[in-house]
């Protein structure tokens, strides 16, 4: 009568090629024999197994990393699925999926993806589970990476190739994942950000530091032949519209900077009031807070936030490691220094290009 079944089942890895000898292995059991109340030890000792290992192969790369199986399947799968139209700053995710028999997932080789710069890639820590699948083991690696494009145009993922050794065929292997196209087009939310352009006058062509003027004497004028008197009637219109403008500037711009200074100083009070408790939140939610309160502190747009928040080291630093626990799926709080965090964040301030004087014609 069989009253219990024991079955342990282990992954043997030979390190090098010869014979490899498994010592028989006692097993104590606590029994009844016969019709005896009485439970008595029993020793029951396995076999010796020997087995002989072959080295690897002389026609595998030396470069690539030794890994053996009886077969391998890869699949690729990216959400969304539509990718004709994925817009600036938007995520994509990105999964590769590999599945092999007679092998174990820890002993995978780590899978090198090649992916063009003009898309960012953030990648999770791979998934490996082992099953017994029609008494063989599986093994199976789950790469998920975030892909968020950052440049309008289209690019080509290239396609991925993993090597392996074939023990059904003995002989050199290799599993393909296709190419993936993708075009991305502008996001209409991340249009204020771009870069302004040189000023230019539409119906002229002609650029505001190309300002026309004398520029063959007092004879002429605007391409046109003036005379003298026009020339300094004009001139002399010109200077003293000019000479009224800074006289009323000497006597209002005082008042007005005042007055800009304590507006500005009661909104900074304001805004410094109204930075965001991020003490217990997550990573996700840190990171949201962070570059809202910039967007509405400095008035600017999401992707301009983003840039403001790398462009100092300190800034960088603080946005790679919310990434980090972001695309990690960290379940925990964030364990940075918040007082560490709100000073490096009040401490940035947008790059203002310096205003070209305005030219007046003819001067």
């Amino acid at each position: 009568i069989r009253y219990n079944l024991l079955n342990d089942r282990y992954v043997v890895f030979p390190e090098k090629s010869g014979e490899l000898i498994i010592p028989s292995q006692r097993i104590v059991l606590s029994a009844h024999i016969g019709n005896s109340p009485r439970r008595t030890l029993v020793n029951l000792n396995t076999e010796i197994q020997r087995l002989q290992v072959q080295s690897i192969p002389l026609e595998y790369p030396p470069a690539k990393p030794w890994f053996p199986a009886s077969a391998l399947v890869a699949n690729s799968q990216f959400e969304p699925s539509q990718l004709d139209r994925a817009m600036v700053g938007e995520a994509i995710r990105w999964s590769v999926e590999i599945v092999a028999n007679d092998a174990y997932s820890e002993s995978f080789p780590k899978l090198d993806l090649e992916l063009p710069t003009q898309l960012k890639a953030f990648t999770d820590k791979p998934t490996t589970t082992n099953t017994i699948c029609d008494d063989k083991l599986c093994g199976k690696v789950v790469l998920a990476t975030t892909l968020v494009p950052s440049v309008v145009g289209q690019w080509t993922i290239p396609t991925q190739r993993f090597h392996w050794w074939n023990t059904q065929t003995n002989k050199l292997d290799e599993v393909v994942i296709p190419s993936q196209t993708i075009d991305v087009i502008a996001n209409p939310a991340l249009q204020l950000t771009q870069a302004q352009s040189p000023l230019t006058t539409a119906d002229t062509g002609i650029l505001a530091d190309e300002t026309p003027g004398l520029t063959t004497g007092l004879d002429t004028f605007w391409g046109r032949p003036q005379s003298f008197w026009q020339v300094w009637a004009t001139a002399t219109t010109l200077l003293s519209v000019v000479l009224v403008l800074l006289l009323m500037y000497l006597v209002f711009a005082p008042r007005l900077t005042n007055g800009n200074r304590s507006t500005h100083n009661r909104s900074t009070n304001r805004q410094e009031l109204k930075f965001p408790k991020l003490q217990g939140r997550q990573p996700i939610d840190v990171k949201r807070l962070i570059l809202t309160w910039l967007q509405t502190h400095h008035q600017l747009s999401l992707v301009a936030a983003i840039e403001l928040l790398e462009s100092s080291t300190e800034g960088k630093l603080l946005l790679t490691q919310l990434n980090d626990l972001i695309y990690t799926k960290s379940e925990g709080t964030i364990d940075l220094n918040i007082n560490e965090i709100e000073h490096i964040v009040k401490s940035l301030q947008p790059y203002e290009a310096p205003t070209r004087p305005a030219l007046v014609p003819g001067f």
